[in-house]
């Protein structure tokens, strides 16, 4: 991940992303670090899968997005 990332990302400047601060790991710790982000008053996220790959954006829906609903908030 951390290659793609290196590979793939410009980190603006201006902003506070960083390759750290993506949101990468299992499921349970994606849905942790979103609960997270989104209890430190973050309103968007972008989501790119990893190799831009359909079946990642089929594996937020299936096993990430259900967990947020179970996840405490950082």
């Amino acid at each position: 991940m951390r290659a793609f990332l290196g590979d793939y990302f410009d980190f603006a400047s201006w902003s506070e992303s960083s390759p750290e601060s993506s949101i990468r790991g299992t499921p349970q710790q994606c849905a942790e670090q979103i609960a997270a982000q989104h209890a430190a008053g973050v309103q968007h996220l972008v989501f790119v899968p990893c190799g831009y790959e359909q079946e990642q954006v089929q594996a937020i829906a299936r096993d990430v997005l259900p967990l947020l609903a179970t996840t405490p908030a950082g």
